[in-house]
């Protein structure tokens, strides 16, 4: 280490001396305090226990008339500028009103793409939703029990949420009758969804409940916050991370309630995740156990989002979408898997009309998704102001291409309006209730 240090202020006392010879000399009395001193080479040989620290006074010496020479420099142009009487030519006058406002787009464009993942993963907003602690900051209502909970990820990812239910379903040894996987938007933790989770399980306020609404001991709700979220692991979000994140969230849930219907419910962004991880899961034995899915304001896809937000056509940062990395096309994968859907269909139909037997062999491995399309109930808030209510009708309309056959007429697809909420108000209305508790009950007295 001493080694590199001497080699590194010996060049630098060589390449300032260089810099100093080659610059203007300033009047003299301007370096009176940063004057260097003339140390004989027999000195420093003479001392050498001290070598190091006299080669050190000499470098900052050298490095204080260096940077006072330069400053001087500096100012005596500034200085030598007068103002001139000439108006400015064409060319500058034209190049100041076209080129600045260019140069800006072109910046904020290049930060947008650049920073595009802490613009769609907002983790850190509000300030405190990385440091808030359960029970500290965030008080549950009194009937209603919170767990926190652990969960470990792919390549040492940990995971952060929370389990709620009532304090009676908490007494309980059995397994809940539905556990539903909840995936969050794109700000905020957990602990801000507990008043929804409550109102979903207790119904409006406990001590005022009426007599059609009583509350849901049988349902348990699982919300994990993903990487760069909450608690959990600060590692850069990503489209495959966030699927990997949920798809072991969802393992948990059934090795914890093994006897339990599961639904994933998704909320703005993680109404496209929803969509998204079940496009990529195959419906074998170990997803068989998801019954239900919702989606509540869902976003179309990113590149959608970048349009609905800026909607001026010559406003440069509309045409960006096509630049993200993490597309969270939803309604892509929708009409891709329903089209599976329907051609694996006419493909077994045609075969059946040659040769029963042989029906077996075109069979092929459908999605999670495929199973759950004509399960799948989408809710839209028509005063939405962060989402546009008409991405969820098109997520909707491309999943009802798969109701099209008679397999699907009994499903438990539907589509919810909500004509007065906004986009983080839907829970509050009255039909949201409602039709949440239906679709529950209906997936619990469902025999798939």
């Amino acid at each position: 280490m001493r080694y590199y240090l001497k080699r590194y202020l010996s060049n630098f006392q060589t390449l300032s001396s260089r810099l100093l010879s080659r610059l203007p000399s300033p009047p003299t009395v301007l370096f009176q305090r940063a004057h260097v001193h003339d140390y004989d080479k027999n000195d420093l040989e003479w001392h050498s226990e001290n070598r190091f620290v006299m080669r050190g006074k000499v470098a900052c010496q050298q490095f204080g008339a260096l940077w006072c020479r330069l400053r001087v420099l500096g100012a005596s142009s500034f200085l030598t500028l007068q103002p001139s009487s000439e108006p400015p030519s064409l060319k500058l006058a034209l190049a100041t009103i076209v080129g600045l406002p260019i140069v800006l787009w072109v910046w904020k464009c290049a930060m947008m793409v650049l920073f595009q993942r802490k613009i769609i993963y907002m983790g850190y907003i509000p300030p405190n939703a990385r440091t808030e602690e359960l029970f500290r900051d965030v008080q549950p209502p009194k009937d209603i029990s919170c767990e926190e909970v652990r969960i470990g990820g792919e390549k040492g990812i940990t995971l952060y949420g929370i389990l709620v239910q009532s304090m009676v379903a908490a007494t309980r040894s059995e397994d809940p009758t539905t556990v539903m996987v909840y995936f969050q938007g794109n700000a905020g933790n957990p602990l801000s969804r507990i008043p929804l989770f409550s109102h979903l399980i207790m119904g409006p306020g406990s001590r005022s409940i009426s007599k059609n609404i009583s509350p849901l001991h049988n349902l348990s709700i699982l919300s994990v916050a993903p990487r760069s979220y909450w608690k959990s692991s600060s590692k850069t979000p990503t489209e495959r991370g966030l699927i990997s994140d949920y798809k072991h969230v969802i393992q948990y849930a059934h090795s914890r309630f093994p006897n339990s219907k599961i639904i994933l419910y998704g909320h703005s962004l993680g109404g496209s995740v929803a969509i998204c991880l079940a496009a990529t899961l195959k419906d074998r034995e170990e997803f068989m156990f998801v019954k239900g899915l919702v989606v509540e304001n869902p976003f179309e896809s990113i590149p959608g989002m970048v349009k609905a937000l800026y909607t001026s056509k010559w406003v440069p940062y509309r045409y960006l979408g096509n630049m993200a990395w993490d597309k969270w096309d939803a309604t892509a994968e929708t009409e891709k898997v329903a089209k599976e859907e329907l051609d694996s269909i006419s493909q077994i139909g045609s075969k059946l009309q040659r040769n029963e037997e042989e029906s077996e062999d075109v069979k092929t491995e459908r999605t999670l998704l495929g199973r759950l399309l004509k399960d799948m109930m989408v809710i839209v808030c028509e005063k939405d102001e962060i989402v546009p209510w008409e991405m969820g009708q098109s997520i909707y309309a491309a999943s009802e291409k798969a109701r099209s056959t008679s397999e699907s007429e009994d499903g438990l697809g539907r589509n919810v309006v909500l004509k007065k909420a906004l986009h983080e108000t839907g829970w509050s209305e009255a039909k949201w209730l409602v039709e949440m508790r239906k679709y529950i009950q209906d997936v619990e007295n469902s025999t798939k």
